[in-house]
């Protein structure tokens, strides 16, 4: 390649060549033609490079497509530059056709762009589309299409299609996020709760205000905008000041704060927080204001609710029976309510000087050092003391309390201590002590009283109806065997009524024993032990019906008790007079309960006696055969079984008692 000099050197000797000889013109204008050739080559390079650097910038390609046929563009032509190939994803220079254009746009895409072309082809307008492309990897792209249609000068017939292809996807998604961004805000700014405005401070009018303001004042924006003074207007007369005191801050550019009470336009006063923040030109003068007010009344109450009920709190405190001290970490008193001035004599100064320990009785100081010690290293658990304490009249009391550390609490930062004087409870329960000590006493000696009932008297009895039963079978008199026959009676009751005591004995003092009932044994048993006793042997029907349908828990010897009870009540008192006289037992038992019943057409009682028959000696007359203990015996016992007792009788038709107990396994 010439450089730039010699290629002038040679033009300017072309200008001169009519002395030259013609062989040296020839090759001088063979040198020139070539220059010029190279130049044009050169610049055409730099151009091509200049355009691929540019599109590639830009991210626009360029093509060009060939239309040889209008009603079939399947096989047409097609020139891409570099940038259209790397936007479509292809490279650069590879044979590409319809087929491999539309195979990269979705279906739902592809219609679009048909039509759009068709449109241009048969209008010669613009064919402007903008459509997605699924790249390998399925990274997807969104591209807009430009392009002319070039038509034949002669026929008229479309030939070709120049465009350009650029890549928006970038674009496109800042501007769905902006979009987004901008609904969000609007959203946002429709909702809160806050009533966002601006101001401009020049001609006094309102920029922008949210909606929020309905709501917070209770006037719409409209109103707002014709009257800009309303947001001033609603303030309470009594607290306008606060908008004059901090007007020189605003001057000032600085941002601010009020707070003051509004009238609301329901009638209701509301508290309102406004934040402001000016903008100052230049000149330092105001020329816009923005900010945003919110209700606090809420706010407002709670604290004044907070405010009440701190000071309730510390009425309370101060006010409290219990005495209330907080320590610090080297066990120092930092506070001491009133009450220490009661309970100890001394007052609050002179507690927090003398400290924890001083008057505590020397004995407990020991065990009183260690339980806070043991406060110290145990946060947040509460420990419980008593000890003795010397009051300021020397008098020695007895305290008890509870401490908790709660150094770790930033709002407490201390070992809180409540005591109070229980000097008057442990002389109770000294007194209570000495009474339990007397009664257990008392107890034991009850106990012996009912071995002796049951050992030292009934046996004499017993030797006293085998001394009857011996001169009734060999007496033949009438009148002494009839006097043997009330002996004999009297000492059997005498023997039922001790029987009844060993019983209450037994269920007040003795602990439940639990064990499985087996309840055809039990009720077999006390029929077998019961159905001789009745008057003279009459005859009198008894008849069972168990059903155990699961293993049943509870006291076996309590259980023998009120059955032995409701048998022998229902045989004693029996009307005989009556044809068939009878006894039904019943017993229903499963998992949770028994139900245990017995019915009888006896005498029956009185419904007006119902409620009196289970206090303790009570009879229902004067002929009753008991000693008044048997139903009362009854309801304890049925009862120390967690259970319950009814009673249907009417006199002369006879009764039915119902105990339901339940499963105590």
């Amino acid at each position: 390649m010439l450089d730039k000099l010699l290629l002038q050197r040679v033009k300017d000797c072309l200008q001169n060549s009519d002395s030259l000889p013609a062989d040296v013109r020839d090759l001088l204008q063979t040198i020139n033609t070539s220059a010029e050739q190279t130049g044009v080559e050169e610049e055409r390079m730099q151009q091509g490079i200049h355009l691929e650097t540019s599109q590639r910038i830009a991210k626009i390609g360029s093509w060009e497509m060939d239309i040889p046929d209008p009603d079939d563009l399947t096989q047409n032509r097609h020139y891409w530059s570099t940038e259209t190939y790397r936007i479509f994803g292809f490279t650069p220079g590879s044979a590409i056709d319809n087929n491999s254009f539309y195979s990269l746009i979705p279906v739902e895409d592809q219609q679009m762009i048909k039509t759009v072309m068709e449109k241009a082809l048969a209008t010669g307008s613009i064919y402007d589309v903008t459509h997605r492309l699924i790249l390998s990897g399925n990274i997807e792209k969104i591209v807009n299409e430009r392009a002319e249609i070039i038509f034949d000068e002669k026929t008229g017939r479309p030939v070709k299609m120049i465009g350009t292809v650029q890549d928006i996807t970038e674009k496109e998604k800042s501007e769905a996020e902006l979009k987004l961004a901008n609904e969000h805000l609007s959203t946002l700014f429709e909702n809160m709760q806050e009533v966002f405005y601006s101001v401009d401070m020049q001609t006094y009018q309102l920029l922008q205000m949210s909606s929020a303001c309905e709501k917070v004042y209770g006037y719409s924006l409209e109103e707002f905008k014709k009257n800009a003074n309303l947001w001033f207007d609603v303030i309470l007369e009594e607290d306008r000041h606060v908008i004059a005191e901090n007007q020189v801050l605003l001057d000032q550019g600085k941002p601010i704060v009020n707070v003051y009470r509004i009238h609301h336009s329901n009638g209701d006063i509301r508290w309102m927080e406004s934040k402001l923040t000016p903008t100052l030109d230049a000149d330092g003068k105001m020329i816009r204001l923005d900010g945003f007010t919110s209700d606090i009344t809420q706010r407002k109450e709670a604290e004044d609710a907070l405010k009440n009920s701190e000071h309730k709190f510390r009425s309370l405190i101060e006010n409290a029976v219990d005495a209330i001290l907080v320590l610090d970490e080297k066990l120092q008193i930092n506070y001491a309510s009133n009450s220490v001035l009661r309970i100890t004599g001394y007052t609050v100064e002179e507690i927090m000087s003398r400290g924890a320990f001083t008057r505590v009785y020397e004995e407990d100081k020991l065990q009183a050092r260690e339980a806070l010690q043991k406060v110290l290293h145990n946060p947040g658990k509460t420990i419980e003391h008593s000890y003795r304490q010397i009051r300021k009249d020397g008098a020695i009391i007895w305290c008890e309390g509870a401490a908790i550390n709660m150094l770790h609490d930033e709002a407490v930062k201390g070992i809180v201590v409540n005591f109070r004087d229980v000097t008057l409870r442990k002389e109770y329960e000294d007194a209570l002590q000495q009474s339990n000590e007397e009664l257990k006493k008392s107890n034991g000696e009850l106990d012996r009283f009912v071995y002796s009932v049951s050992h030292d008297l009934r046996a004499p009895l017993s030797s006293i109806i085998g001394m009857v039963e011996l001169i009734e079978a060999d007496a033949s008199d009438e009148l002494l065997l009839n006097d043997l026959k009330l002996i004999k009676d009297s000492v059997n009751k005498l023997d039922g009524f001790i029987l009844d005591i060993l019983d209450y004995s037994r269920n007040s003092r003795m602990d439940l024993k639990m064990q499985e009932i087996h309840f055809t044994e039990l009720i077999n048993d006390i029929v077998t032990r019961f159905k001789y006793m009745t008057p003279e042997n009459r005859p009198i029907d008894i008849s069972v019906d168990i059903k155990q349908l699961a293993p049943f828990h509870s006291d076996e010897g309590r259980i023998s008790i009120i059955m032995s009870n409701l048998i022998s009540n229902a045989i004693r008192y029996g009307d005989y007079t009556k044809p068939n006289p009878y006894i039904q037992i019943n017993v229903v038992a499963d998992a949770q309960r028994a139900m245990l019943t017995v019915k009888d057409n006896g005498i029956g009682i009185n419904k007006e006696k119902h409620d009196k028959i289970f206090e303790i000696f009570y009879r229902v007359s004067k002929v009753s055969k008991g000693s008044g203990l048997g139903l009362y015996i009854l309801k304890e016992t049925v009862e120390k079984l967690h259970g319950t007792i009814q009673l249907h009788s009417e006199l002369n038709q006879g009764s039915e008692f119902i105990i339901d107990l339940p499963n105590l396994h």
